[in-house]
This record gives structure tokens, C-alpha cells and sequence, in this order.
């Protein structure tokens, strides 16, 4: 992402003229390693040049001690060139410019420390959440049991190679749809808890929501990738193990979370085409059944047109490349965006709700920003909307399925 005049302008110390200073006490000054082999900056006192290495463009040698130059010559800049390029080829090494440490380093932004705590209380995990606006900072208890028979528990799901995920399930009774609820950046399943409480009686939805790897209390490194084994690996333990059917899943991505969301359902649409193509589409009981619809709330289209909004084609490095993806999602897709979003433009939004083969219609909020879209009724009551189109699009998808035997049974093989 940093071209080298980039770098040189973030780095003017390393490069400032030397008048006055031996290379030694210049480099030092900059941070660098000074010249002669001795190090600056730590204490110790830099060795001088010898008297015949004083000399100035002439030829002629200096003075004993005598470190300026002439007021009429060029400041010496080699030896600061040299720091330079020693300096660059030292962190090309030990830190490689790799786009996915840049990524990592740069668009992840996980809570230090967690807002919560997750205890084994008689075989059940039980969650504390940091009390906000408290000081010093104190976790209170969550009880299982919410209003309206909502019930809370806590999961450690496994993500392969001894690695955990950290994760929350409200589960609300007699729910049509269950939101698979990939947050955005900067905040963990702790201080999303009460936002998922009220989001999931508002709209009547069932809602699992898990921290990324290096978020909160799971374990790895924030990582694009990791982020699409991770959503895949909460997908899958909604299926085996709390029996949720993929048919009532709705894959939810908020903000830097509709990278995974879009990676998911694209992997299992073109999944999906190839079962069907075979003759052979997916059932309830196999592996990764294809949810039921897609919710993206404030998406990103890519990295770099976050970084640089009029960019209009994509390159290698890109990271989050939603917009190349969303065409292979073949389920009903809900775009939320506010239009006055200065972290993500609501650009990105209606990008990628025209690349949608099956768009609904979208909700772009007038007043809304990137952080406050839930704040307003529109956005509850377009999800509750979005569940009935659901309905909808289930019931004629279970009508053409039933109807698929009888009408190829006249047909040639």
C-alpha cells in the first residue's frame, strides 16, 4: 500500500542534511544506527571519525576535531542515504510489506483488553460483561434466563488446530430465522450483548454472534482468512450442534464483518449450482446447506476503495473484495446503509447492491451514519419486512422443488 516517495516523506529524519553533525551523531539523532558501527540513542557515546575521514569534497583534510563544513558546500547526505537503505532492507526482512500483516495490522482493530469474561459455572459457560461508564472498570453477571423466555448461553466453538472461537446464542422461542451475526471492527461479542438482546425481540429473530480469532476471548491472529474460517467453522456448529437448519439461517455482516458474510455465502451458492448442475442440490442434511438470505448493514465493497473512495478497479492486494463476489450470491440480499457515513461511504452499499443477482429493496438511511444506523425505526422495521420477503421466497422455493420430480419425469433423461 506505501510506494517509496510515501515512505521517504514519513520518513524526513532518517534524511535531513547532516550540516554540523558527523554521520555518526546525524544517524543518531534520526533514530538510525549511526555510522563507525556505533549505536546511538541507547547511551552510548558514538565514536568520532578519524581526522583523515574529515576531509572535505576537495580532498583536503580537515582539522583534527573539526566536524563542520565549509558554509559554502552541499550538505552531506550519503551516510544518511546509506541509514536509509539499511534501514529499508532491514524491515523488507523482519517485516515483510506482505498485504495480509498490512491488513492485519492496519484494519483490525480488536478491544484491548475484552469487555467480558466467560466462566464455568457447574458445566455452563456463564458471561460478564464490563459495566460502561464504570471506574474503575467492573463485569456484571448476565443471566441466562431474558425476558419473554429469551435464553442466553455461551459457546467455545473449535476453529481447527487447537484454536477456539468465543461465542453468544440468544435464542428466542418459536423464532422463524436465526441471524449469524458477524460484527463490526473495533468491539467484541461483550459490548455487542445488549444490542443482540434487544435486536433479537425487536425483529423476532434468534441471533448467534462470535468474536473473530484474536477478538475478544478467541484465540489466533485477526486475519482475512481467519476471518472466512471462522464464519464458516460458527456455520457449521449452528447446523451440528445447536440444530439450527440452514434454510432459517440468515447470514448477517456488519461493516468490516460483511467480508466473511459475502465469502460464505458466495462459497456456498456456487457450492450449491455445482450440487445442482450434478442433479444433486443439497438437502437439510448435507455438510453446508445454503441459508436462507443475506443482510448487509454498512458493507464494504474493498479495502482500497475504503482507503480511496474513487478508485474504479481493483488490484491484487485489494483486501475485502466484496464486490467481486456478490454475483455468485443467489439468495435474497438486504443492502442497509446510512447515507451520511464518512467511515464507509454509502457508495460502497449501492455498489454492491447493484452486483446482487437477487437484491431486495434496499434501506438507505437518510440521516444515519456508520455507527447509529440502529438507531432508527426504518432499519427495524425494514428487517421485520425482510423476514416476510423471506417467507415468500422460501415457500415458492419449496413449491418449484416439489413440483422439479413431476415435471422431469416427462422428460428425457
Amino acid at each position: 500500500f506505501f510506494s517509496v516517495a510515501q515512505l521517504q516523506e514519513q520518513s524526513d529524519p532518517w534524511r535531513r542534511p547532516m550540516v554540523g553533525k558527523t554521520p555518526a551523531v546525524a544517524a543518531s539523532d534520526a533514530g538510525g544506527a549511526p555510522a563507525n558501527g556505533a549505536r546511538g540513542g541507547d547511551g552510548v557515546v558514538a565514536q568520532q571519525p578519524r581526522a583523515a575521514e574529515q576531509g572535505n569534497a576537495g580532498g583536503v583534510a580537515g582539522r583534527p576535531g573539526d566536524n563542520q563544513p565549509p558554509e559554502d558546500e552541499e550538505p552531506q547526505e550519503e551516510a544518511c542515504c546509506s541509514v536509509y537503505c539499511c534501514r529499508m532492507v532491514c524491515w523488507f526482512f523482519c517485516c515483510p510489506p506482505l498485504p495480509s500483516r498490512i491488513v492485519a495490522k492496519q484494519a483490525f482493530l480488536p478491544p484491548d483488553p475484552p469487555a467480558y469474561l466467560i466462566d464455568e459455572v457447574g458445566g455452563v459457560l456463564k458471561i460478564q460483561v464490563e459495566v460502561e461508564g464504570s471506574d474503575p472498570p467492573s463485569m456484571v453477571a448476565v443471566q441466562a434466563s431474558q425476558r419473554n423466555g429469551t435464553v442466553l448461553s455461551v459457546h467455545k466453538i473449535p476453529n481447527g488446530s487447537n484454536r477456539v472461537l468465543a461465542a453468544h446464542y440468544v435464542k428466542l422461542p418459536n423464532a422463524r430465522y436465526t441471524l449469524l451475526f458477524s460484527h463490526g471492527n473495533a468491539v467484541d461479542i461483550g459490548q455487542l450483548l445488549p444490542y443482540m438482546l434487544d435486536l433479537s425481540q425487536r425483529i423476532g429473530c434468534s441471533i448467534v454472534s462470535y468474536d473473530y480469532s484474536g477478538y475478544g476471548l478467541s484465540s489466533g491472529k485477526p486475519r482475512e482468512k481467519n476471518q472466512y474460517r471462522d464464519v464458516a467453522a460458527v456455520y457449521r456448529y449452528m447446523l451440528t450442534e445447536l440444530g439450527v437448519p440452514g434454510r432459517e439461517v440468515i447470514l448477517y455482516g456488519m461493516s468490516i464483518g460483511s467480508s466473511p458474510t459475502v465469502h460464505l455465502a458466495a462459497k456456498l451458492c456456487k457450492r450449491n449450482a455445482r450440487a445442482e448442475s450434478r442433479g444433486t442440490p443439497p438437502g437439510p442434511r448435507s455438510p453446508d446447506p445454503p441459508p436462507a438470505g443475506v443482510v448487509l448493514h454498512a458493507p464494504v465493497a474493498s479495502g482500497i476503495r475504503v482507503l480511496r473512495p474513487a478508485c474504479t478497479h481493483t488490484i491484487c492486494c485489494d483486501p475485502f473484495q466484496n464486490l467481486h463476489k456478490v454475483p455468485r450470491i443467489t439468495l435474497p440480499a438486504l443492502v442497509i446503509h446510512g447515507e451520511r457515513d464518512d467511515v464507509v461511504p454509502v457508495s460502497h452499499g449501492k455498489m454492491l447492491h447493484a452486483g446482487l443477482p437477487q437484491p431486495v429493496t434496499p434501506l438507505w438511511l437518510r440521516n444515519a451514519n456508520h455507527n447509529n444506523v440502529e438507531a432508527f425505526n426504518e432499519y427495524y422495521d425494514r428487517l421485520r419486512t425482510f423476514l416476510d420477503e423471506l417467507d415468500t421466497h422460501t415457500a415458492a422455493a419449496a413449491a418449484a422443488a416439489g413440483a422439479a420430480p413431476t415435471d422431469a419425469g416427462g422428460g428425457s433423461p
